[in-house]
């Protein structure tokens, strides 16, 4: 009896060729074929994307008002490196929180755990 192969699933393909997975996805979506997404990886993926991005906001975040704090109760010993980086931390903050409202309120809701 010969043996069956089983077609490879979506599934399948996340996890062999993600970059794959996403043309497939966006395809199906293009498509309306809505009913076939793989939405046991596509939420995984998307709470992936959502934890990384709010870790990123909170680190940035963290930077930034230990640079500001540093700067601001330390006139002394000011250095171009704490201004560079409060610069840098606060134009990256000011551009995610433009562009997301809920980059925005998640940044609001942990500003006081971060301080």
């Amino acid at each position: 009896m010969p043996a069956t192969l089983k077609a490879p699933t979506l599934s399948d393909l996340y996890e062999s060729d993600e970059v794959a997975w996403y043309g497939a996805m966006i395809e199906l979506i293009d498509l309306g074929r809505t009913e076939a997404l793989d939405l046991v990886n596509l939420k995984e993926l998307l709470e992936s994307m959502a934890n990384r991005e709010r870790k990123e906001v909170k680190s940035r975040l963290r930077i930034l008002l230990a640079h500001w704090l540093k700067w601001h109760y330390q006139p002394e010993k000011r250095t171009g490196s704490w201004k560079v980086t409060i610069d840098t931390r606060r134009s990256d903050l000011q551009d995610d929180l433009g562009t997301s409202r809920v980059i925005y309120n998640h940044a609001i809701g942990i500003f006081g755990d971060v301080y």
